[in-house]
């Protein structure tokens, strides 16, 4: 129990310097160097704390943007592979969780491809893994296969040029379609970078990192597969900030009852509109000659308009005239901020 408390105040001590990420990284280490040639009853005490961090791994960290913006991104994607297939395709998030990259590359396994691309905006790369099962569901139905074809047996085969291109061209389109759901949120470009069949050969970060993983089924007919999308944390950390927001709606979109909020709320506003008569330039020394009975000649002529003023600035103009007992002015002009301008 001693050991598991000075693990856990050595970690706390660092992390107030390190990124969340870091920290979790360095306290598995810790843990599984100090697991190996301990006796039997620490090696259980370190495994039982190691799933406690995992657990931590699947709840420290929220990010509510990012998970709308999947279910952004599954609607649109649903879209466009029917076009590109012209079948029924259904596109749904089976789950959505947090664990670290090599764990995640193991659970996929072989045969697999992994479409590595890079995010230009943040200068970092992610991974779109597709299960053999998908692949031949793909090549199936964009090469006329049966409507019900028999339980594809997995062959151990290098997959061909052929499924090479069809996992491209699918890559392309869940890239462009990835772009496209997180565009109200943050500007992201996907681009591939590279197919790789080896797992090994797609280690974008180190083995511990930890990775968000989005799992997605994808279904046509009878026919259904899945693709992995892994967002390691070190590639999202320039937007984290952003996408660890609460919901607030798409950028641009109107909520209506809001709108007529704001219209009463100004409606009740009182501002004060001013008529001016306009001046003329004068010296301090005629100034000071002032008195009662002295003509001041203004520098606008008769019947000319008068200046509306709405805090200084020029709004419309008038002719002067007279309602009941009160002096008045006639609009001549419509609310015209533009053609008013100095």
């Amino acid at each position: 129990m001693a050991h598991d408390q000075s693990i856990t105040q050595e970690t706390e001590k660092n992390s107030s310097n390190k990124t969340w990420e870091q920290a979790l990284n360095e306290k598995s280490q810790s843990l599984n160097r100090e697991g190996v040639n301990q006796p039997a009853s620490n090696s259980h005490k370190a495994k039982g704390v190691e799933l406690l961090l995992d657990k931590i791994l699947q709840t420290s960290i929220r990010l509510p943007m990012l998970e709308i913006t999947f279910d952004r991104f599954v609607r649109i994607n649903s879209t466009s592979l029917r076009n590109y297939t012209a079948d029924n395709v259904d596109v749904e998030i089976e789950s959505m969780k947090t664990e670290r990259f090599g764990d995640c590359l193991s659970r996929i396994g072989a045969p697999s491809m992994f479409s590595v691309f890079k995010v230009i905006e943040w200068d970092n790369f992610c991974i779109l893994a597709f299960d053999s099962t998908m692949i031949y569901a793909f090549v199936e139905v964009l090469f006329g296969g049966r409507k019900t074809p028999p339980s594809l047996k997995v062959e151990g085969r290098p997959f061909t040029s052929i499924e090479n291109s069809v996992v491209k061209s699918i890559t392309e389109i869940v890239l462009h379609d990835l772009s496209l759901a997180f565009n109200p949120v943050t500007s992201a470009n996907f681009q591939l970078d590279r197919v790789e069949t080896n797992p090994k050969f797609a280690m974008i970060v180190r083995p511990e990192d930890v990775a968000i993983v989005l799992n997605l089924k994808i279904t046509m007919d009878t026919r259904s597969g899945n693709i992995h999308i892994i967002l390691p944390y070190t590639t999202i950390e320039p937007v984290k900030k952003i996408l660890s927001k609460p919901y607030i709606g798409e950028r641009g979109s109107k909520d209506p009852n809001w709108t007529r909020h704001f219209e009463n709320e100004i409606g009740k506003a009182t501002v004060t509109i001013k008529v001016s008569l306009d001046g003329m330039p004068a010296g301090l020394k005629n100034v000071a000659e002032l008195k009662v009975g002295k003509t001041i000649m203004l520098d606008k002529m008769v019947g000319a308009d008068w200046d509306i003023k709405l805090n200084e600035t020029i709004i419309s103009a008038g002719q002067p005239g007279k309602s009941g007992d009160k002096l008045a002015i006639q609009l001549n002009d419509s609310i015209n901020l533009e053609r008013y301008k100095k």
